[in-house]
């Protein structure tokens, strides 16, 4: 091969590798752009505006979700979509409302932020819910377990003697949701005894005029034969109350310490919400909630917070979020307010010190004197009480109370005020299902008839 030849050859090679880094260069290139592109993209960037005709760079997200699907969105009054939808805005503050033929609308002003994704989670309530029976034979004395997953009732209307007496309803079994517990006792009526559930919901505590028991909640006992308890009764009580502060401590764990303290110092009648991230409280004193207690998170409920706290006034605090909201204005009159302080757990208080033999005297807050008195306390810390003010449902966005004979659901920041019921029911009984598809409440439609438990169905 002459010289000319390989000259011309290593040119072709040079050339080729070049070739080969351009090319590179121009593909990492495309695929960094494209990257690029399609991550602003999925932000909102670039996006067409729904409110202008032009191409904005700077827009958000609104994701228009609802329960049931397939309801309208409108958005400041314009139909736009339906959900479930991504819609893409131009930042600012909206006006969202969501509808479906038969149902409550919901709506509510959602702030929306360049690159970040606000959500509507919009529960629809039916106008006219499904009113099922639950029991047939008449019950009284219901009494939901701690856990909500169960009521005890007591029934005299049986035909057969020995099935009267205590009974289960379990919320949470289908096939085997009414069994007896115990059947009436010659020596006394169980109609005039008290009862009272464990912390656990696994026992029941049963005082007569003359024995005590404490028997399981999940099978029938023969109380003829079973040890009376009332010696033992001061320790069972202590044991219970530092299980419930064990309990509170280590569900509120990932609440901000001051927050918690706050709340601890000037509110009463505290409620925890089921997925254990929100509280619910009453004032008792003029306060400050401090702002900032946890990093901002993005695109956080835009909804109007209050951190103002004034005495007899109704809050949510969402742990999560660092958000409190004022749920009922005007305050709640003095009758309204549970007698016993929810105060068991002193947010001071460590898990190890609750652990230490010393903790009852530190944590006896629902222990009385007498039994009748204790017990009393003991329902209320449990939220079995005729005033309790609001209740929680198992989503925990929302809450739901009896308000001038009517069954009114909000959600958990006081927006969205929806009457869900008018019809008859005894005023001191209403309890949400664990599933969150239904409210039981106790009523007699016949002034002769006994009265049984009815489910409300939230959905259709």
């Amino acid at each position: 091969m002459n010289k000319k030849n390989r000259q011309q050859i290593d040119q072709n090679i040079r050339l080729r590798n070049w070739a080969g880094i351009i090319y590179t260069i121009a593909s990492a290139v495309i695929i960094s752009f494209g990257t690029y592109f399609t991550i602003r993209w999925a932000k909102g960037d670039f996006r067409l505006d729904q409110n202008a005709d032009l191409i904005s760079k700077e827009t958000g997200i609104l994701h228009a979700t609802s329960n049931p699907k397939a309801a309208q969105v409108y958005i400041n009054d314009k139909l736009t979509s339906a959900t479930d939808n991504i819609i893409y805005l131009a930042p600012g503050e909206y006006q969202v409302v969501i509808q479906k033929d038969g149902y409550n609308s919901w709506q509510k002003n959602i702030k929306v932020e360049k690159g970040l994704v606000s959500q509507t989670n919009a529960t629809l309530f039916p106008f006219s819910p499904n009113l099922t029976s639950l029991t047939f034979n008449g019950i009284q004395q219901p009494l939901p377990s701690p856990d909500g997953s169960k009521i005890l009732f007591y029934t005299d209307t049986a035909s057969i003697k020995s099935k009267n007496g205590l009974y289960i309803f379990d919320l949470n079994n289908s096939s085997k949701n009414i069994y007896q517990l115990t059947a009436n006792n010659f020596d006394f009526p169980l109609s005039e005894s008290q009862f009272l559930w464990s912390p656990d919901s696994s026992e029941i505590l049963i005082i007569t005029p003359n024995y005590t028991y404490l028997i399981n909640s999940n099978s029938y006992t023969d109380l003829n034969s079973s040890p009376d308890v009332s010696l033992q009764l001061d320790n069972l009580f202590s044991s219970w109350e530092k299980e419930l502060a064990l309990r509170e401590r280590q569900f509120l764990e990932k609440i901000s310490p001051l927050a918690l303290n706050t709340i601890f110092n000037h509110a009463q009648n505290i409620f925890i919400s089921p997925d254990k991230t929100k509280i619910l409280y009453t004032a008792t004193a003029s306060a400050t909630l401090a702002d900032n207690l946890i990093p901002a998170l993005p695109a956080r409920n835009s909804y109007p917070e209050n951190r103002q706290l004034l005495p007899r006034s109704t809050y949510v605090y969402d742990g999560y979020e660092d958000k409190n909201y004022l749920i009922e204005s005007p305050p709640l009159s003095q009758k309204d307010l549970l007698p016993t302080y929810k105060k068991i757990l002193n947010p001071s208080l460590t898990l190890a010190q609750l652990n230490t033999p010393t903790a009852p005297t530190i944590i006896n807050q629902l222990k009385a004197d007498d039994s009748a008195t204790t017990i009393t306390n003991f329902q209320t810390y449990y939220g079995h009480h005729s005033h309790q003010p609001w209740f929680w449902l198992s989503d925990s966005n929302h809450l739901v109370k009896i308000i001038d004979q009517q069954i009114i659901i909000i959600n958990y920041d006081g927006s969205n005020y929806t009457p869900i019921y008018s019809g008859p029911f005894n005023d001191n009984f209403l309890l949400p299902h664990t599933n969150g598809n239904s409210l039981i409440i106790l009523t007699s439609f016949n002034p002769d008839s006994p009265a049984n438990l009815y489910a409300i169905e939230l959905k259709k």
